[in-house]
């Protein structure tokens, strides 16, 4: 087993070995290790840059000093494998034996498999931008909801820091700009967000994750056009007065799985039923699980 994680400005780390929901049986740790890895899963785009440094800080060249750095095996989602070479050419300045440093930006896994897109490379709304028209094409739908959910790794990439601007600005940003691509596609259609990144009972926070400042104020980038798929279901709609107070209109998405005779979804309506632009429930099920929802429908929608 590989866990690979990456420092950034710590000092200090602790890691964990153990069993927390084991019940019986035996377990053993063999060939323990900690080692300092390099160049596994390269990124290269412009807002991602590399590096080669002497450490008396001479800048190397790619391409005179070495050859371009490439990790032919770059997997996103595989956190670790053999790293490739640095390989230097024949004019290289770099001298047998100098220590060197070099810099490189990588994927963040959370979690074993989560990842997020960097939320200012020009591409992703490109990418964005042919997914609503493909999704209109087969679909037409009356609405869309946009992905922005979770996202736990931002304002890590060169192109971001160059911004000179907050996570949440960043955010605010990027979901303004997601926003204006469907509304060019589909002037007609609405448009729906999840709510936590937008939250600062949630998400929208100081130090989420490894997002490289403060979130707040990635609210601002909502228009009034845009709904709320408010799944803050911990709050039983404690949060629900901060969106209304926005004027935006609000899904309450309940369920998850657990809530089975839909007596929370019945709760959070209570507690929100002066609020302001609720216009409706959603039964969420990661598990495909649709046992309880004519329970919870009745809970949720009425008869």
């Amino acid at each position: 087993m590989d866990l690979v994680f990456n420092s950034m400005d710590n000092s200090d780390g602790n890691l964990y070995l153990g069993s927390w929901y084991g019940k019986d049986g035996k377990v053993w740790w063999d060939d323990l290790a900690v080692e300092e890895i390099g160049l596994v899963n390269v990124l290269r785009r412009p807002g991602c840059p590399v590096s080669v440094c002497a450490e008396n800080g001479t800048a190397y060249e790619e391409g005179k000093d070495y050859r371009r750095i490439v990790d032919p095996v770059l997997n996103p989602w595989n956190a670790f494998h053999e790293a490739p070479v640095l390989k230097l050419t024949p004019g290289t300045r770099i001298v047998e034996g100098e220590r060197l440093r070099v810099g490189y930006y990588h994927p963040v896994i959370v979690y074993e498999d989560r990842l997020s897109s960097c939320v200012s490379e020009p591409k992703i709304f490109d990418e964005w931008r042919d997914e609503v028209k493909q999704a209109d094409a087969l679909l037409h739908p009356a609405a869309f909801l946009m992905s922005h959910d979770e996202m736990r790794v931002m304002n890590r990439c060169a192109l971001c820091r160059s911004k000179n601007m907050t996570p949440g600005e960043l955010l605010a940003d990027n979901v303004r700009k997601a926003a204006q691509i469907i509304r060019d596609v589909r002037p007609d259609a609405g448009i729906w967000v999840w709510s936590d990144m937008f939250d600062p009972m949630h998400n929208a926070v100081d130090k989420f994750y490894a997002v490289n400042g403060t979130l707040k104020g990635s609210w601002k980038g909502l228009d009034k056009d845009v709904g709320i798929v408010n799944w803050n279901g911990s709050l039983e709609g404690k949060n629900s007065r901060f969106f209304a107070d926005l004027g935006l209109k609000q899904i309450l998405s309940g369920y998850y799985d657990s809530d089975q005779n839909g007596d929370a979804i019945a709760k959070w309506q209570a507690n929100t039923a002066n609020v302001p632009g609720i216009v409706g429930a959603m039964y969420t099920t990661w598990e495909d699980r649709y046992d309880a929802m004519d329970a919870w429908a009745r809970k949720a929608w009425g008869q």
